[in-house]
């Protein structure tokens, strides 16, 4: 077989995997893909987004909007994890370790709301709210 022929049908192979990949992620998640992904930084006992320091932010998500939620550790030593109960999201409990991560997928509720989010060892401080707002169409 030509090198030209060996390497038009390893492109065709690639793209097929790419494809069959794809529509496994897509067949698995109910198809339903995260649209966006919202990274919070645990560090000082208190919850941030990348680039800010206010502490506990509001997590503004769409009303049926499907977002991977992601917690990072920042505190060496020190466990965190993440739960919004009445919405069943819980990010299990972080590796000790600078930079552990973790990270869980939401589906959001048809109906606007207001639901609060914790770290559970740290309820006290490490506290906020995520607020589902209307979908626009």
């Amino acid at each position: 077989m030509s090198t030209a022929r060996m390497r038009n049908l390893s492109i065709l192979t690639g793209g097929l995997l790419l494809v069959m990949m794809t529509v496994t992620v897509w067949a698995f998640t109910g198809g339903t893909a995260p649209e966006r992904e919202i990274t919070l930084h645990a560090r000082g006992m208190a919850f941030y987004m990348p680039g800010s320091d206010a502490p506990n932010p509001t997590l503004r998500v769409k009303a049926g909007e499907s977002v991977r939620v992601t917690v990072v550790n920042d505190d060496p030593g020190v466990k965190h994890d993440l739960v919004v109960e009445k919405l069943g999201l819980t990010i299990a409990p972080l590796a000790t370790t600078l930079g552990s991560r973790g990270s869980a997928t939401l589906k959001a509720p048809a109906l606007p709301g207001r639901y609060p989010y914790v770290c559970t060892f740290h309820a006290q401080m490490m506290r906020g709210v995520l607020e589902v707002v209307p979908a626009v169409r």
